[in-house]
């Protein structure tokens, strides 16, 4: 049977629908003003780094595909069925989820440690440190994504009960279990992405407070 898992919301992270900023980002000798030693700075981005890398490549898209053809191949004969309609309320969140772009905004964040410049992308040199307005940007949208794919894993676990009761019946068997399969799938795979982004936003959100303002004197 699928687990549940709940999410902490932060009080102090913005609504769910904000202006994006413009990224804006400073001389990496900002960052170095702070009192954390200047090795930990090179840390903390390599961990972000590897962060982004994994956000990047999304196995859940992956899922989602199958599950997509599985829907409009059985849309006709399902699509009156309270089974199915959970299938949609699946469909629904992922692709909401996948409109978010997370491996995308995440990569356009460290582009700016390296001022958007590809020869140092390629060399592994960072000179710069992005504002501190963006980097909340950046960490209000992870917040929102990952309380999109909590309410995600309660969708899986609602459609794989219907599912698992539509299998004892011996009804409709090898869709029932093709739609199990990808639903226990999804449910590893989004606990596993909520679990790692929970700690790049921990590691994030320490971090982004030596990061400079853009009100502030440079």
């Amino acid at each position: 049977m699928l687990e549940l898992q709940s999410t902490h919301q932060d009080s102090v992270y913005l609504p769910r629908y904000v202006t994006k900023p413009s990224p804006i980002y400073y001389p990496q000798a900002e960052l170095f003003l702070s009192a954390i030693p200047h090795q930990l700075h090179f840390t903390y981005f390599n961990q972000l780094s590897s962060y982004a890398l994994y956000f990047q490549k999304n196995d859940i898209f992956v899922e989602m595909n199958i599950l997509e053809r599985l829907y409009y191949k059985n849309k006709n004969q399902h699509k009156r069925t309270k089974y199915f309609r959970k299938i949609e309320e699946v469909r629904r969140i992922i692709l909401r989820f996948k409109e978010m772009k997370i491996g995308e905004l995440m990569s356009e964040f460290i582009g700016l440690f390296y001022g958007n410049n590809k020869n140092q992308m390629h060399q592994k040199k960072w000179d710069y440190v992005p504002s501190q307005e963006t980097s909340h940007y950046v960490l209000n949208r992870a917040n929102c994504a990952t309380s999109l794919m909590d309410k995600a894993l309660k969708c899986y676990l609602d459609a794989y009960t219907d599912f698992h009761s539509l299998l004892c019946q011996t009804e409709f068997m090898s869709f029932a279990l093709a739609c199990l399969s990808i639903l226990a799938r999804l449910s590893i795979l989004t606990r596993v992405w909520i679990s790692e982004m929970k700690k790049c936003c921990v590691l994030l959100k320490g971090w982004v407070e030596c990061f400079p303002h853009e009100n502030s004197n440079h």
